[in-house]
């Protein structure tokens, strides 16, 4: 019974992840008229949340070593499920910028305590559950951005509502979470909590490597997330296009997204299996592998 809230537990919690973020999207065009906000500043609202991944995540550590991780992953997702739940009363654009801090920070540690979660309760599988975790993220930014435009219509035409409607996801993790904590008693200082003495390393090159390999992944991701719908909308399609074809960019991720951890772990050397991945790059290089409609009206 305890394996099973703990998977369920890691999958609502990953669940909260990207929302915030992805049900912006097909939304973005609609926000910026009402609120008369610049491009720039609209923008803002997708990328605050991914620059408070890098600011935030190293935090988690002391999180988890001072409250313990079932506690501390509860805290940042209520963080999160507050932020969208503010979104609902969002007439500024200021608020709306500090719910998608908000929102960035829970993300940010939650992240980090996730993987803690699954290396303390999964140990012996932790592959397939990365897996898990991976795919259940992309079914999140699915879901959100695909009914984003759906749930406006469904409140009245609010996109307010739309963005905050996500928040009960937070409420629903988080009694799951707090009551996994009872369970585990007093909090125990995680691995991740036994290196928060350490310093970062700064003058390891690999790790400056990995930084950025992992930046240009997360800088690639997160530009389509964030303008893969507008883009649609701009080319003459609608928002639910818009919405429909950030769902799709979702659903293509998920079984690569389960599939790679459990190859990685299998693989005698891991840096084949990236190259294999990098190699998948279907890209069209130019507007004239577009359809002759696509570039005429994006010419």
């Amino acid at each position: 019974m305890k394996t099973f809230l703990f998977v369920i537990a890691l999958f609502l919690a990953s669940l909260n992840l990207r929302p915030s973020i992805s049900s912006v999207s097909p939304l973005l065009e609609t926000i910026r008229s009402d609120l008369g906000m610049s491009g720039f500043a609209a923008s803002l609202l997708t990328t605050l949340p991914v620059l408070c991944m890098g600011i935030f995540a190293p935090s988690a550590v002391r999180w988890s070593s001072r409250w313990g991780t079932e506690r501390s992953l509860a805290a940042a997702v209520a963080l999160i499920g507050a932020a969208t739940l503010l979104r609902y009363a969002a007439y500024s654009p200021a608020l709306l910028f500090a719910t998608a801090l908000l929102a960035g920070v829970g993300i940010a540690v939650s992240g980090p305590l996730l993987s803690g979660f699954i290396k303390k309760h999964f140990a012996k599988r932790e592959s397939f559950f990365i897996g898990i975790y991976s795919m259940t993220l992309m079914i999140g930014a699915a879901l959100s951005s695909g009914l984003s435009v759906p749930l406006q219509g469904a409140f009245g035409g609010s996109w307010r509502a739309s963005l905050a409607f996500w928040g009960w996801l937070a409420g629903a993790t988080l009694a799951l979470l707090l009551r996994i904590a009872r369970q585990s008693g007093k909090p125990i200082p995680s691995k991740a909590g036994a290196t928060a003495g350490r310093r970062l390393p700064l003058r390891d090159s690999r790790a400056w490597l990995l930084t950025l390999f992992f930046g240009l992944v997360s800088f690639v991701y997160y530009s389509i997330l964030a303008r893969l719908g507008p883009v649609a909308e701009a080319l003459g399609h609608g928002r639910t296009v818009g919405g429909a074809v950030l769902t799709l960019f979702s659903l293509v991720s998920m079984p690569v997204g389960l599939a790679v951890p459990v190859l990685m772990s299998r693989s005698g050397n891991r840096l084949h299996v990236g190259l294999v991945l990098v190699a998948f790059d279907g890209r069209p290089r130019s507007c004239s592998a577009l359809k002759p409609a696509v570039c005429s009206r994006s010419s």
